[in-house]
């Protein structure tokens, strides 16, 4: 699914984003990836997005080497990736339904089927009854609900989470993780880079930890090798 092989990416001025990182998750996985702020996480998630390019190493998503793809071929190989968010980037101009049917549109799919896949997630996320509105007139939660679905509406083999709950309460937080479980419980891989250790030992999934860019520890059940 996601592997990564003695990747590093230097940016200006030598400063390290990551440095040397081998990682493999299967299809299936549920992974958080924890540390501090700076240790590397976003430039890991930006990377798997092919936001930035390595410096060295190899990148493979579903088996497509990342490194090579082009502005033609990189749409095709992100289709099979759900993105989700911390500020959630709905189109403030459209509504809910909108927002989650745009994610369908963009890859031709049918309209009638568009109408039943967009009503089956949000029947999922929760969010039946306000599929007119517009996300401004919405709670974080639910503006994150619909991130989450126009995230899974083109069911993708893989979903990358960056800080889902990094702007919700205790509360929104663990219902937001639940549809993540719900995702992965489906067969979607499901990455998530977060700060929130609370969630991360509640959920007890396998936990990546980095820290100065590299990754000192891949615990298989909920460990964490710092504290915040």
């Amino acid at each position: 699914m996601i592997k990564m092989e003695n990747v590093s990416m230097t940016y200006a001025k030598d400063i390290v984003g990551i440095s040397n990182v081998s990682l493999h998750v299967e299809k299936g996985d549920f992974v958080f990836v924890v540390g501090k702020s700076g240790s590397g996480k976003s430039t890991l998630m930006k990377l798997l997005l092919k936001e930035l390019d390595p410096t060295s190493g190899k990148i493979y998503i579903n088996g497509e080497f990342l490194n090579d793809a082009t502005r033609k071929t990189l749409p095709f190989i992100r289709r099979k990736i759900g993105v989700v968010f911390q500020d959630f980037r709905l189109l403030e101009d459209r509504s809910v339904y909108e927002n989650i049917a745009f994610a369908q549109k963009v890859i031709e799919v049918p309209a009638v089927d568009i109408k039943k896949n967009v009503l089956k997630m949000l029947s999922m996320v929760g969010l039946l009854d306000k599929y007119k509105s517009n996300p401004k007139e919405l709670s974080g939660g639910e503006q994150q609900r619909v991130a989450i679905a126009r995230a899974l509406v083109n069911s993708p083999d893989i979903l990358l989470c960056d800080e889902p709950t990094g702007n919700l309460d205790i509360v929104t937080s663990e219902e937001i993780m639940k549809l993540l479980k719900l995702a992965n419980d489906q067969g979607t891989t499901v990455l998530v880079v977060t700060h929130n250790l609370d969630i991360v030992q509640q959920m007890n999934m396998r936990t990546i930890t980095m820290s100065e860019g590299k990754i000192i520890s891949d615990m298989a059940k909920g460990g964490l090798a710092y504290e915040d």
